[in-house]
């Protein structure tokens, strides 16, 4: 929904076009697609496949764009909405959220909307669109918490690697956190619109950064 606000109205209009033409916003098959061959054939939502350079990083050597096994396009985002600590919903952008300025009660310029995470080593993680993400909630695909212990579990990773901390592209647990390609920690949007590189020392006040109305104090990370 943030397409038309950042000169990218004609893949939004793609977008919703497909959309309506099978007639569901439920995620799945009419935005995945059905591959050719495939009982139920329909093509693939084409904006699902479309590699948005504004949500990549400049500092990923890899081809952000692949072919899956079903021969469909996937795209992906190094950008992820801040849901929170995972599974509380306590943060600005997670599994149907509505929230508004008035419900930031941290204060906008207090409250993370959105970190870097590079989308995952073996591509099954990170979709710009649509991603279901770990346990159907969205985590690892468009958004990310602070402390995504239940996702990194599920994975099998180490559920102490989470949070904000140094990462390795090659490392496929890499995922379950904050990080960058850039050296010394990732960039955050923050609620106000402006733009912080954080540290990756900043890791002990995520939580309260990454939460809308925690009543945390954080000083200047």
């Amino acid at each position: 929904m943030l397409l038309p606000y950042v000169e990218q109205k004609n893949v939004w209009d793609v977008a919703e076009t497909h959309a309506l033409n099978v007639n569901t916003y439920v995620w799945g098959s009419a935005v995945y697609g059905v591959a050719p061959g495939m009982p139920g054939y329909f093509p693939q939502n084409p904006a699902f496949g479309t590699l948005l350079q504004l949500w990549t990083c400049p500092a990923d050597p890899r081809t952000l764009q692949t072919v899956d096994a079903y021969g469909l396009t996937i795209a992906f985002t190094a950008l992820l909405g801040n849901a929170g600590t995972e599974t509380a919903k306590d943060g600005i952008l997670f599994e149907d959220s509505r929230i508004n300025f008035q419900q930031i009660e941290d204060g906008t310029s207090n409250t993370i909307a959105v970190g870097e995470r590079p989308p995952s080593n073996d591509f099954w993680y990170g979709w710009w669109f649509a991603g279901a993400g770990s346990g159907n909630t969205g985590i690892g695909d468009v958004t990310m918490g602070t402390r995504s212990v239940r996702y990194a579990s599920r994975l099998g990773c180490p559920t102490t690697n989470i949070g904000l901390r140094v990462g390795n592209v090659n490392d496929n647990c890499d995922q379950t956190h904050y990080w960058s390609m850039h050296h010394g920690g990732a960039n955050f949007l923050f609620a106000d619109g402006s733009v912080r590189f954080l540290n990756y020392s900043a890791d002990s006040v995520l939580p309260a950064l990454g939460t809308r109305s925690g009543g945390e104090v954080v000083g200047d990370p």
